[in-house]
């Protein structure tokens, strides 16, 4: 069975399709900014409740063309933090037959830790794996037996901007602000940190991939490959590559060799959000999983006892 899988994020949409043996042969993007307007609000604004719409009519459309016989749809923070959202889910399905599941916090947290380890082998010793989305951050303490701990904070980049409207380029007092609101919403991590002594972070999100590109060609190394699962991303270079961000503005990180159009408004509020991380972890290795919560899915899709919804073409 040919299968198109259906990622709703708060800021991209995205799509694979899967041919019976499981192998992607088709993957797009859509820019939607679903939380654009409207996050801090906790709500989906008119503009990008349409857009979101547009964007599962036309994957389904692709998902017809490519002979699938099915649709897997799943959605996070962006629909399950916005008291429209189950309204979004109806009119989905209602406009295109999208049925989409939404997952909650914890469960995300769990996926993308299944996606992370098939792409890095986590070792016996305790590991912090960081995703940082558009709407929320989810934060994994685990190594690769078992998960040590989890929790999904509301620090997804897309959020910080909508709520704090930083400065652009950043100024000192935004800076500040910032490093503020991470402190006071991640108090039980240090505990957990303290507790389990991770010896690395893993950034299984795009913004993690972006950063590690940016890097890479401002030092000389080579971006990321289509087969590479993973790679490292150098602290001195990140530091270097984060100043730069903090004190440009979104045109001038536009041109900024590495980086991805879709990103250049809020790729300095994940590189700052990763520094802080960083520097009260006291973590001074940083890798780069190229498999997150799409692949974490796609595992527990094959568990017969997770009960999904699919949408038959």
């Amino acid at each position: 069975m040919i299968t198109g899988i259906i990622d709703i994020g708060t800021n991209t949409f995205n799509l694979l399709i899967e041919d019976e043996s499981g192998r992607v042969f088709y993957n797009d993007k859509i820019p939607v900014k679903l939380g654009k307007g409207g996050i801090h609000k906790n709500t989906i604004a008119a503009d990008a409740f349409a857009r979101g719409i547009d964007a599962l009519a036309r994957f389904k459309a692709i998902c017809r063309e490519k002979k699938a016989d099915q649709i897997f749809a799943f959605a996070t923070a962006a629909v399950r933090g916005a008291n429209n959202g189950q309204e979004f889910v109806r009119h989905a399905e209602s406009e295109t037959g999208v049925k989409i599941n939404v997952i909650d916090g914890d469960r995300e947290a769990l996926f993308i830790y299944e996606g992370v380890k098939r792409a890095i082998n986590l070792g016996s010793e305790a590991v912090m794996i960081v995703d940082i989305g558009g709407g929320s951050t989810e934060i994994v303490i685990a190594n690769q037996h078992e998960v040590l701990w989890e929790k999904s904070y509301p620090l997804g980049v897309s959020r910080l901007l909508e709520t704090f409207a930083p400065s652009n380029p950043l100024t000192a007092e935004d800076i500040a602000t910032l490093q503020k609101h991470f402190d006071n919403t991640l108090y039980e991590l240090y505990a957990q940190i303290r507790k389990y002594k991770p010896v690395q972070m893993i950034g299984s999100s795009g913004s993690f991939e972006t950063l590690h590109d940016i890097c890479a060609l401002r030092f000389g190394h080579e971006p990321i490959q289509p087969e590479q699962t993973n790679a490292r991303i150098y602290l001195h270079e990140l530091d270097v590559c984060s100043k730069h961000l903090f004190q440009s503005n979104t045109t001038e990180r536009l041109v900024v060799p590495g980086m991805i159009s879709m990103r250049a408004d809020t790729i300095h509020l994940a590189a700052l959000e990763i520094e802080f991380l960083l520097q009260k972890s006291g973590i001074k290795t940083l890798l780069l999983s190229m498999y997150a919560l799409k692949e974490g899915v796609l595992y527990s899709m094959n568990k017969e006892h997770e009960p999904w919804l699919t949408s038959l073409l």
